[in-house]
């Protein structure tokens, strides 16, 4: 095994692990508050594990074309982007949301 494909298995494993606990998390957590921040984790999450899922499939397949290697690096890439506007716009909105909350107590308190 080279350092390179012991990495491969270690951001598969740690992708799965933390995507997972984020839906772990999310999911109690949207029952419970309804609030778009938790909804946004479960989405991403799950396309997170979707796409790490697809890229340990894709290079445990060995050699592909390379038509088949430049349509998943865009498919990916896409996904990965999509991904990454959900979580960030889970966090923001998450981080919005109880800023608001703590305005809301100052104003009680002055």
């Amino acid at each position: 095994m080279t350092i390179t494909s012991f990495l491969r298995e270690a951001d598969f494993v740690v992708t799965i692990f933390t995507n997972l606990a984020v839906l772990y998390v999310s999911f109690p957590a949207y029952k419970r508050t309804k609030l778009l921040p938790f909804a946004l984790f479960i989405w991403g999450s799950f396309l997170g594990i979707i796409l790490s899922a697809a890229e340990h499939i894709h290079y445990s397949r060995g050699f592909v074309s390379g038509d088949d290697q430049r349509f998943f690096i865009e498919f990916y890439r896409v996904g990965y982007i999509v991904a990454s506007v959900l979580w960030t716009t889970g966090v923001v909105l998450l981080v919005r949301h109880f800023m608001a909350q703590l305005a809301r107590k100052d104003d009680h308190v002055a």
